[in-house]
Protein backbone atom coordinates (compact mmCIF):
# COMPACT_ATOMS: atom_id res chain seq x y z
CA UNK A 1 0.00 0.00 0.00
CA UNK A 2 1.40 3.16 -1.02
CA UNK A 3 -0.98 6.29 -0.61
CA UNK A 4 -4.07 6.77 0.86
CA UNK A 5 -6.00 10.14 0.52
CA UNK A 6 -9.31 11.64 2.67
CA UNK A 7 -10.89 11.26 5.37
CA UNK A 8 -12.09 14.16 7.81
CA UNK A 9 -13.78 16.94 7.45
CA UNK A 10 -14.71 19.53 10.64
CA UNK A 11 -16.34 22.77 10.44
CA UNK A 12 -16.50 25.74 12.30
CA UNK A 13 -18.28 29.04 11.52
CA UNK A 14 -18.95 32.08 13.01
CA UNK A 15 -21.73 34.24 11.93
CA UNK A 16 -21.40 37.84 13.50
CA UNK A 17 -18.61 39.46 15.49
CA UNK A 18 -17.92 42.32 17.63
CA UNK A 19 -14.66 44.54 18.28
CA UNK A 20 -13.73 47.52 19.86
CA UNK A 21 -11.38 50.45 18.66
CA UNK A 22 -10.21 53.17 20.69
CA UNK A 23 -14.00 52.93 22.25
CA UNK A 24 -15.72 52.50 19.05
CA UNK A 25 -17.29 49.61 18.18
CA UNK A 26 -16.80 47.82 14.59
CA UNK A 27 -19.45 44.67 13.53
CA UNK A 28 -18.52 42.20 11.76
CA UNK A 29 -20.91 39.81 9.30
CA UNK A 30 -18.49 37.02 8.65
CA UNK A 31 -18.80 33.79 6.25
CA UNK A 32 -15.43 32.30 7.63
CA UNK A 33 -14.55 28.67 8.37
CA UNK A 34 -12.12 26.24 9.41
CA UNK A 35 -11.27 23.09 8.10
CA UNK A 36 -9.37 20.68 9.02
CA UNK A 37 -8.44 17.05 7.41
CA UNK A 38 -6.52 13.67 7.71
CA UNK A 39 -5.17 11.34 5.81
CA UNK A 40 -2.69 8.30 5.46
CA UNK A 41 0.93 8.89 3.70
CA UNK A 42 2.90 5.86 2.81
CA UNK A 43 3.06 3.05 4.74
CA UNK A 44 5.72 0.81 5.04
CA UNK A 45 5.96 -3.42 5.35
CA UNK A 46 2.30 -2.91 6.70
CA UNK A 47 2.04 -6.86 6.23
CA UNK A 48 4.96 -7.31 8.50
CA UNK A 49 4.16 -6.70 12.63
CA UNK A 50 7.85 -7.80 13.81
CA UNK A 51 9.26 -10.99 13.99
CA UNK A 52 7.84 -13.89 15.93
CA UNK A 53 9.12 -15.77 18.73
CA UNK A 54 11.35 -18.98 18.48
CA UNK A 55 12.52 -21.91 20.61
CA UNK A 56 14.04 -25.68 20.46
CA UNK A 57 13.69 -28.71 22.57
CA UNK A 58 16.26 -31.05 22.37
CA UNK A 59 15.14 -35.01 23.11
CA UNK A 60 17.97 -36.96 25.02
CA UNK A 61 18.09 -40.20 26.50
CA UNK A 62 17.75 -43.73 25.48
CA UNK A 63 14.72 -46.14 25.85
CA UNK A 64 15.33 -48.50 29.19
CA UNK A 65 15.24 -52.41 29.76
CA UNK A 66 15.88 -54.46 32.77
CA UNK A 67 16.19 -58.04 33.10
CA UNK A 68 13.59 -59.75 35.16
CA UNK A 69 13.17 -63.28 36.39
CA UNK A 70 13.77 -66.33 34.35
CA UNK A 71 11.05 -67.47 31.74
CA UNK A 72 13.23 -70.76 31.02
CA UNK A 73 15.65 -73.25 31.96
CA UNK A 74 17.78 -76.18 31.35
CA UNK A 75 16.10 -79.02 33.15
CA UNK A 76 19.45 -81.17 32.29
CA UNK A 77 22.13 -78.72 33.57
CA UNK A 78 19.45 -76.18 35.95
CA UNK A 79 21.16 -73.32 34.43
CA UNK A 80 18.82 -70.57 33.05
CA UNK A 81 18.16 -70.49 29.28
CA UNK A 82 15.69 -67.36 28.39
CA UNK A 83 15.04 -64.47 30.63
CA UNK A 84 12.25 -62.08 30.74
CA UNK A 85 12.86 -58.15 30.21
CA UNK A 86 10.94 -55.35 31.05
CA UNK A 87 10.85 -52.20 28.92
CA UNK A 88 10.45 -48.46 30.42
CA UNK A 89 7.12 -47.14 29.37
CA UNK A 90 6.43 -42.88 29.77
CA UNK A 91 4.99 -39.75 28.64
CA UNK A 92 7.01 -37.08 27.43
CA UNK A 93 4.88 -33.39 26.88
CA UNK A 94 5.38 -30.12 26.15
CA UNK A 95 3.58 -27.31 27.47
CA UNK A 96 3.37 -23.91 25.09
CA UNK A 97 1.18 -21.19 26.11
CA UNK A 98 -1.29 -23.68 28.26
CA UNK A 99 -1.51 -25.89 24.80
CA UNK A 100 0.26 -29.61 25.72
CA UNK A 101 1.44 -31.88 23.39
CA UNK A 102 2.12 -35.14 25.02
CA UNK A 103 3.98 -38.59 22.80
CA UNK A 104 4.04 -41.89 24.70
CA UNK A 105 7.25 -44.02 24.95
CA UNK A 106 8.01 -47.91 25.20
CA UNK A 107 10.21 -50.39 23.57
CA UNK A 108 11.65 -49.53 20.29
CA UNK A 109 11.24 -45.50 20.72
CA UNK A 110 13.98 -43.39 20.21
CA UNK A 111 14.80 -39.75 20.72
CA UNK A 112 14.06 -38.96 16.41
CA UNK A 113 10.68 -40.81 17.12
CA UNK A 114 9.53 -38.81 20.24
CA UNK A 115 10.67 -35.91 18.86
CA UNK A 116 8.49 -36.21 15.71
CA UNK A 117 5.25 -37.00 17.75
CA UNK A 118 6.16 -34.32 20.08
CA UNK A 119 6.17 -31.59 17.00
CA UNK A 120 3.21 -33.42 14.89
CA UNK A 121 1.05 -33.05 18.76
CA UNK A 122 2.06 -29.54 18.27
CA UNK A 123 0.06 -28.99 14.94
CA UNK A 124 -3.03 -27.15 16.33
CA UNK A 125 -0.66 -25.04 18.86
CA UNK A 126 0.04 -21.11 18.69
CA UNK A 127 3.10 -22.54 17.14
CA UNK A 128 5.03 -24.23 13.88
CA UNK A 129 7.16 -27.16 15.02
CA UNK A 130 9.47 -29.29 12.90
CA UNK A 131 12.00 -31.83 14.10
CA UNK A 132 15.49 -32.73 13.26
CA UNK A 133 16.57 -35.77 14.40
CA UNK A 134 16.27 -35.13 18.18
CA UNK A 135 15.41 -30.95 18.16
CA UNK A 136 12.20 -29.66 17.68
CA UNK A 137 12.29 -25.90 16.43
CA UNK A 138 9.37 -24.20 17.57
CA UNK A 139 8.30 -20.65 15.75
CA UNK A 140 4.67 -18.97 16.37
CA UNK A 141 2.52 -18.30 13.62
CA UNK A 142 2.26 -14.66 14.19
CA UNK A 143 5.05 -12.28 14.70
CA UNK A 144 4.98 -9.45 17.47
CA UNK A 145 6.58 -9.17 21.20
CA UNK A 146 3.50 -10.92 22.43
CA UNK A 147 4.15 -14.03 21.01
CA UNK A 148 7.28 -14.89 23.15
CA UNK A 149 5.50 -17.67 24.86
CA UNK A 150 5.80 -19.67 27.90
CA UNK A 151 7.65 -22.92 27.36
CA UNK A 152 7.92 -26.27 29.51
CA UNK A 153 8.00 -29.77 29.92
CA UNK A 154 8.07 -32.73 31.48
CA UNK A 155 8.72 -36.54 31.22
CA UNK A 156 8.22 -39.35 33.34
CA UNK A 157 7.46 -43.62 33.64
CA UNK A 158 4.49 -44.77 33.49
CA UNK A 159 6.28 -47.80 34.57
CA UNK A 160 6.86 -47.34 38.06
CA UNK A 161 6.75 -51.37 39.38
CA UNK A 162 10.32 -51.36 37.56
CA UNK A 163 11.81 -48.08 36.82
CA UNK A 164 11.94 -44.64 38.22
CA UNK A 165 12.56 -41.42 36.58
CA UNK A 166 12.00 -41.36 32.85
CA UNK A 167 13.95 -42.60 29.49
CA UNK A 168 13.65 -39.67 27.97
CA UNK A 169 14.58 -36.07 28.85
CA UNK A 170 13.15 -32.79 26.85
CA UNK A 171 14.82 -29.98 27.94
CA UNK A 172 13.85 -26.52 25.87
CA UNK A 173 16.29 -23.70 25.70
CA UNK A 174 14.49 -21.49 27.77
CA UNK A 175 11.23 -20.37 29.84
CA UNK A 176 9.91 -18.75 26.87
CA UNK A 177 10.05 -18.71 23.11
CA UNK A 178 12.34 -15.59 22.62
CA UNK A 179 12.95 -13.07 19.48
CA UNK A 180 9.24 -12.35 19.22
CA UNK A 181 9.42 -8.41 18.51
CA UNK A 182 7.17 -5.38 18.14
CA UNK A 183 5.76 -4.00 15.31
CA UNK A 184 8.11 -2.40 12.51
CA UNK A 185 5.11 -1.12 10.10
CA UNK A 186 5.35 2.54 9.51
CA UNK A 187 2.89 5.47 8.28
CA UNK A 188 2.80 8.78 7.61
CA UNK A 189 -0.14 10.96 9.06
CA UNK A 190 -0.99 14.26 6.58
CA UNK A 191 -2.71 16.95 7.89
CA UNK A 192 -4.39 20.14 6.24
CA UNK A 193 -5.90 23.04 7.98
CA UNK A 194 -7.90 25.57 5.90
CA UNK A 195 -9.06 28.91 6.62
CA UNK A 196 -11.51 30.55 4.45
CA UNK A 197 -14.09 32.93 3.71
CA UNK A 198 -15.23 36.36 3.68
CA UNK A 199 -16.43 39.18 5.67
CA UNK A 200 -17.61 42.52 5.68
CA UNK A 201 -17.54 45.41 8.39
CA UNK A 202 -18.92 49.11 9.74
CA UNK A 203 -18.07 51.23 12.74
CA UNK A 204 -20.32 52.31 15.18
CA UNK A 205 -19.65 55.51 16.52
CA UNK A 206 -21.42 55.50 19.73
CA UNK A 207 -19.74 57.04 22.72
CA UNK A 208 -16.63 57.05 20.55
CA UNK A 209 -15.18 60.57 19.96
CA UNK A 210 -15.81 62.41 16.61
CA UNK A 211 -12.47 62.30 15.89
CA UNK A 212 -11.39 58.84 16.62
CA UNK A 213 -14.82 57.83 14.98
CA UNK A 214 -13.71 59.58 11.57
CA UNK A 215 -9.70 58.34 11.50
CA UNK A 216 -11.54 54.69 11.97
CA UNK A 217 -13.58 55.24 9.19
CA UNK A 218 -10.54 56.71 7.19
CA UNK A 219 -8.74 53.32 7.69
CA UNK A 220 -11.80 51.38 6.43
CA UNK A 221 -11.04 51.55 3.01
CA UNK A 222 -7.19 50.62 3.15
CA UNK A 223 -8.34 47.95 5.77
CA UNK A 224 -6.92 44.33 5.92
CA UNK A 225 -7.87 40.88 7.15
CA UNK A 226 -5.40 38.20 8.06
CA UNK A 227 -5.94 34.43 8.65
CA UNK A 228 -3.80 32.24 10.43
CA UNK A 229 -3.89 28.53 10.76
CA UNK A 230 -2.28 26.33 13.64
CA UNK A 231 -1.52 22.82 12.32
CA UNK A 232 1.02 20.40 14.58
CA UNK A 233 0.71 17.00 14.45
CA UNK A 234 3.14 14.79 16.20
CA UNK A 235 5.70 17.71 17.22
CA UNK A 236 5.42 18.96 13.42
CA UNK A 237 4.76 21.72 12.46
CA UNK A 238 3.07 25.32 14.15
CA UNK A 239 1.47 28.70 13.61
CA UNK A 240 1.57 30.16 10.15
CA UNK A 241 0.33 33.85 9.01
CA UNK A 242 -1.50 33.67 5.53
CA UNK A 243 -1.89 36.76 3.58
CA UNK A 244 -3.56 40.15 4.02
CA UNK A 245 -6.78 40.72 1.87
CA UNK A 246 -9.31 43.70 2.03
CA UNK A 247 -12.47 43.11 4.82
CA UNK A 248 -14.77 42.22 1.73
CA UNK A 249 -12.10 39.95 -0.27
CA UNK A 250 -12.36 36.21 0.20
CA UNK A 251 -9.68 34.71 1.93
CA UNK A 252 -7.76 31.47 2.06
CA UNK A 253 -4.90 29.68 3.64
CA UNK A 254 -3.87 26.62 4.22
CA UNK A 255 -0.74 24.39 5.61
CA UNK A 256 -0.56 20.81 5.46
CA UNK A 257 1.79 19.37 7.51
CA UNK A 258 3.08 15.20 7.68
CA UNK A 259 4.04 13.88 10.78
CA UNK A 260 6.70 11.70 9.54
CA UNK A 261 7.16 7.85 10.38
CA UNK A 262 5.26 7.23 13.22
CA UNK A 263 4.16 3.23 13.96
CA UNK A 264 1.66 1.80 13.07
CA UNK A 265 -1.09 1.54 15.77
CA UNK A 266 0.87 4.39 18.36
CA UNK A 267 -1.50 7.48 18.48
CA UNK A 268 -0.18 10.75 18.10
CA UNK A 269 -1.40 14.27 18.61
CA UNK A 270 -2.46 16.57 16.23
CA UNK A 271 -3.75 20.29 17.33
CA UNK A 272 -5.77 22.27 14.67
CA UNK A 273 -6.96 25.93 14.24
CA UNK A 274 -7.82 29.13 12.80
CA UNK A 275 -8.29 32.64 12.97
CA UNK A 276 -8.42 36.26 11.36
CA UNK A 277 -6.95 39.64 12.41
CA UNK A 278 -8.77 42.63 11.19
CA UNK A 279 -6.33 45.74 11.21
CA UNK A 280 -8.94 48.05 12.65
CA UNK A 281 -10.73 46.15 15.27
CA UNK A 282 -8.13 42.80 16.01
CA UNK A 283 -9.02 39.64 16.57
CA UNK A 284 -12.56 39.02 14.58
CA UNK A 285 -12.80 35.27 14.50
CA UNK A 286 -11.30 32.95 16.83
CA UNK A 287 -13.10 29.34 17.29
CA UNK A 288 -11.35 27.62 19.87
CA UNK A 289 -8.44 24.88 18.88
CA UNK A 290 -8.56 21.17 18.99
CA UNK A 291 -6.28 18.69 20.19
CA UNK A 292 -7.50 15.16 19.43
CA UNK A 293 -5.37 11.90 18.84
CA UNK A 294 -4.57 10.63 15.19
CA UNK A 295 -3.66 7.03 14.35
CA UNK A 296 -2.30 5.09 11.53
CA UNK A 297 -4.93 1.51 11.94
CA UNK A 298 -4.29 -2.00 10.29
CA UNK A 299 -6.67 -4.42 10.57
CA UNK A 300 -7.42 -8.18 8.83
CA UNK A 301 -10.59 -9.09 8.22
CA UNK A 302 -12.29 -12.48 6.74
CA UNK A 303 -14.85 -12.86 3.77
CA UNK A 304 -18.76 -13.21 4.87
CA UNK A 305 -20.34 -13.23 2.13
CA UNK A 306 -19.88 -13.29 -1.51
CA UNK A 307 -18.02 -10.45 -3.87
CA UNK A 308 -20.29 -7.91 -6.11
CA UNK A 309 -18.68 -6.88 -8.99
CA UNK A 310 -16.81 -6.36 -11.01
CA UNK A 311 -17.61 -2.53 -10.98
CA UNK A 312 -16.82 -0.60 -13.86
CA UNK A 313 -12.84 -0.01 -12.94
CA UNK A 314 -12.65 -3.82 -12.27
CA UNK A 315 -13.15 -3.82 -8.51
CA UNK A 316 -15.02 -5.92 -6.08
CA UNK A 317 -16.89 -5.05 -3.06
CA UNK A 318 -16.25 -8.19 -0.66
CA UNK A 319 -18.67 -8.02 3.08
CA UNK A 320 -15.79 -8.47 5.42
CA UNK A 321 -15.45 -8.78 9.70
CA UNK A 322 -12.42 -8.55 12.10
CA UNK A 323 -10.10 -11.06 11.89
CA UNK A 324 -7.95 -10.08 15.25
CA UNK A 325 -6.18 -12.20 18.03
CA UNK A 326 -7.62 -11.91 21.37
CA UNK A 327 -5.39 -9.72 22.49
CA UNK A 328 -6.05 -7.25 19.75
CA UNK A 329 -9.62 -7.11 19.79
CA UNK A 330 -12.12 -5.07 18.98
CA UNK A 331 -10.00 -3.40 16.34
CA UNK A 332 -9.91 0.51 16.25
CA UNK A 333 -10.66 0.00 12.73
CA UNK A 334 -13.22 -2.42 11.60
CA UNK A 335 -14.55 -2.36 8.53
CA UNK A 336 -17.80 -3.78 6.82
CA UNK A 337 -16.33 -4.36 3.68
CA UNK A 338 -13.18 -4.30 0.99
CA UNK A 339 -12.75 -3.07 -2.40
CA UNK A 340 -10.36 -4.66 -4.35
CA UNK A 341 -9.40 -6.33 -7.66
CA UNK A 342 -10.08 -9.50 -6.14
CA UNK A 343 -13.38 -11.62 -5.83
CA UNK A 344 -11.57 -15.00 -4.37
CA UNK A 345 -9.27 -14.05 -1.61
CA UNK A 346 -10.77 -15.11 2.00
CA UNK A 347 -8.66 -12.74 4.07
CA UNK A 348 -7.72 -8.90 3.75
CA UNK A 349 -5.51 -6.10 5.52
CA UNK A 350 -7.01 -2.41 5.33
CA UNK A 351 -5.14 0.18 6.62
CA UNK A 352 -6.88 3.85 7.64
CA UNK A 353 -6.71 7.00 9.57
CA UNK A 354 -8.76 7.29 12.76
CA UNK A 355 -8.77 9.85 14.99
CA UNK A 356 -10.37 10.63 18.89
CA UNK A 357 -10.73 13.20 21.09
CA UNK A 358 -8.92 11.63 24.09
CA UNK A 359 -8.62 8.19 26.22
CA UNK A 360 -11.95 6.27 26.41
CA UNK A 361 -13.53 8.26 23.53
CA UNK A 362 -14.76 6.14 20.67
CA UNK A 363 -12.07 6.14 17.45
CA UNK A 364 -13.86 7.59 14.18
CA UNK A 365 -11.95 5.86 10.88
CA UNK A 366 -11.73 6.52 6.96
CA UNK A 367 -12.69 3.83 5.25
CA UNK A 368 -9.35 2.73 4.76
CA UNK A 369 -7.86 0.99 2.14
CA UNK A 370 -7.37 -3.02 1.78
CA UNK A 371 -5.66 -4.97 0.08
CA UNK A 372 -6.27 -8.72 -0.54
CA UNK A 373 -3.96 -11.55 1.14
CA UNK A 374 -3.40 -14.80 -0.79
CA UNK A 375 -3.28 -17.11 2.38
CA UNK A 376 -4.43 -18.23 5.08
CA UNK A 377 -3.13 -15.99 8.18
CA UNK A 378 -3.62 -16.73 11.92
CA UNK A 379 -6.02 -14.20 13.65
CA UNK A 380 -4.07 -10.77 13.34
CA UNK A 381 -2.74 -8.21 16.37
CA UNK A 382 -4.97 -5.63 14.66
CA UNK A 383 -4.67 -1.82 16.33
CA UNK A 384 -6.53 -2.01 19.52
CA UNK A 385 -6.14 1.03 21.92
CA UNK A 386 -9.18 1.08 24.46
Amino acid sequence: MKKYITVFLMLLLVGAGVAHAQSCTVNYSTSYAVYTSESVGTVVNETSTGTPGTATITIGGAERQKKGDCANYNLKTGNCTRYDWYFDTGVVSINVNGFVASANYAQGSTTSTVAAALAAGLANSLVNATANLNVITLTAKTPGAGTNYSLSTSAGTTNGSYFTGTSFTATPSGSTLSGGSGTTATGHILTSVLVDGAASMNIVQGSCPDPVYQQLLAQVPTATHTPQTTNVVNGVGGTFNGGAGCVTCYLSSQDTEDSGAVPVGVPVVFSSGGLVFCSVGGQIFNPPNISNYAEVAITASVKTGASVGPDPLGGFVTPVGPYCDAQHYPPDFNPIFADTYSSTASYFLGVAICVRLGTGWPWICSPGIAQPLFYNPQPWPCTHNP
